[in-house]
């Protein structure tokens, strides 16, 4: 049941339950994508420490 009345024709019907769930789908879909794109550069960076910590380990010798 939709909590808005998207099309404004003063009844929540069908067609606000669906826009609705598509709004609701999105959102998850686009927290889901965020979360990805966090483990992403946290492994960029932690790949990138490494190969620094490497590099000046290699100058030190």
């Amino acid at each position: 049941m939709a909590f808005f009345d998207y099309d404004r024709n003063g009844k929540k019907d069908w067609k606000d339950n669906a826009r609705e769930y598509y709004l609701y789908n999105k959102l998850k879909e686009d927290d889901a994508s965020k979360h990805n794109r966090e483990k992403e550069e946290c492994f960029l960076f932690m790949f990138c420490m490494m190969w620094f910590a490497m590099m000046i380990d290699s100058l030190c010798k």
